[in-house]
């Protein structure tokens, strides 16, 4: 056997012998539904309503529980008569929604969905009405 066929055979071994080395599992499928979400909110104001979005520029939406952790959203940005805000990795469960500029405090309720991301509508006019999309992206 000639140096280069026995370095070709050591060669083609290697590639035949599996990896000491432990593989990094890659999660195939949905999510499970008690997995972290990302949560994000989409602004208007009612056609009857006088509020301009733009006084929201920058404010924040604040997530806590009931043993006073929390989350808080990206400030909210303005794009064509539309506001979005998100929040990161928010497990599911019950929350207490607080927003300054509005001085509101209200529950919200994030789904144990295999859904990665949930997504509300906030409207604003004669009061703030807050429901649940049921696609994520529009």
């Amino acid at each position: 056997m000639s140096r280069l066929q026995y370095i070709a055979a050591l060669v083609f071994a290697a590639l035949l012998v599996p990896s000491a080395l432990p593989q990094r599992e890659v999660p195939i499928g949905p999510q499970r539904p008690e997995a972290p979400k990302t949560v994000v909110f989409y602004f208007s104001a009612a056609p009857e309503s006088r509020f301009s979005l733009e006084r929201l520029d920058g404010q924040k939406i604040k997530f806590s529980t009931s043993d006073d952790h929390g989350y808080q959203s990206t400030g909210i940005v303005n794009e064509d008569g539309h506001g979005t805000c998100k929040l990161e990795n928010v497990p599911p469960g019950e929350y207490k929604l607080q927003m300054e500029i509005f001085k509101l405090t209200t529950t919200i309720r994030i789904p144990a969905t295999s859904s990665q991301a949930v997504s509300f509508d906030m409207r604003i006019g004669s009061n703030i009405s807050i429901t649940q999309r049921t696609k994520v992206d529009r």
